[in-house]
């Protein structure tokens, strides 16, 4: 499938003015947006520059949508590693107290 998805998109979706929103991509290639967005992120991490915005999805075909498309997931990184950088720092305060009492030995009762 994604070899289909490149398939298309270096054919029919090369440029940003040649974008195709995601039910409509997604309907040609006969699965789901999820699908579409899962196959996407393979293929970039594959080094293939499919982009995703606005316009809907197409294959970077100049310096300045692939300049685009690195900022893009660049901000998103950073976004997700601020994001657990403030979760671990307020995670102390959130955390339940630990229950020792129910760990302690308790007597049996003598028949």
């Amino acid at each position: 499938m994604l070899a289909e998805l490149l398939l298309r998109l270096r054919r029919e979706c090369r440029g940003r003015e040649h974008a195709l929103k995601a039910p409509a991509l997604a309907a040609l290639l006969g699965i789901s947006t999820r699908q579409l967005r899962e196959l996407a992120r393979e293929a970039r991490r594959e080094g293939h520059p499919v982009c995703a915005d606005a316009a809907g999805y197409y294959y970077a075909a100049t310096d300045q949508e692939y300049q685009h498309l690195r900022a893009s997931l660049r901000s998103r990184a950073f976004d997700m590693v601020m994001t657990c950088r403030m979760l671990d720092q307020k995670w102390p305060q959130h955390r339940e107290p630990v229950q020792t009492a129910i760990f302690q030995e308790v007597p049996c009762a003598k028949t």
